[in-house]
């Protein structure tokens, strides 16, 4: 299935939750962000999240880049002499958020975690071998919700830390290198997104 196919798809899915909150006094319940940092990587990002009540909200998120040197130093832990091209062709997760103000809406600090898939293709660019290389992850995270123009547009931001959880088998390059992916990744995210 296409990545756009898939978004389609996901987006259906998530508008199609049934409405179990209480009646409250705010009526949003569906937030649509996008993450500015992987179209910065020649990337793409969409995340949708939907308000099951008034402190909470469940979501998912589909992005893909390709890693600049220095982020890939803080991804992979590489063994040897090699020019690494590491493109992340999809990160699937879902998510949850909770917000710890105690008043109503979906505003301010929030904690939460996220589960989730990624699949790269790792390209040793001196000597143009490559592999497909796959992990599965959890990342809890604290962030921040901002509405700056009192309207429906918000920004948000997060720290993450992602744990690998399940991966494939480190990777050799025919020059002899080895890559495997870092313990724990950090992981900054900054969100634009519109709710309705």
């Amino acid at each position: 299935m296409e990545t756009r196919q898939f978004i389609v798809v996901m987006m259906v899915v998530l508008c199609s939750f049934p409405l179990v909150a209480q009646q409250e006094e705010h009526t949003h319940k569906y937030y649509f962000e996008v993450r500015p940092i992987p179209f910065l990587l020649n990337g793409y990002s969409l995340t949708a999240h939907y308000a099951t009540d008034d402190r909470s909200q469940l979501g998912f998120s589909v992005f893909g880049s390709t890693l600049s040197e220095g982020v890939n130093d803080l991804v992979w832990d590489i063994e040897g002499e090699i020019d690494l091209e590491a493109r992340q062709d999809i990160a699937l997760g879902l998510s949850y958020r909770y917000f710890l103000s105690r008043k109503k809406g979906h505003k301010n600090w929030y904690a939460g975690v996220a589960i989730g898939y990624e699949n790269y293709t790792l390209t040793n660019e001196n000597f143009g071998d490559s592999f497909d290389w796959n992990f599965y992850f959890a990342a809890p995270r604290i962030g921040f919700f901002w509405y700056p123009f009192k309207t429906n547009l918000f920004l948000s931001t997060e720290a993450v830390l992602v744990i690998p959880l399940i991966k494939d088998d480190d990777v050799t390059f025919n020059s002899g290198a080895s890559v495997t992916i870092n313990g724990i990744i950090p992981a900054p995210v900054i969100g634009i997104g519109f709710r309705f």
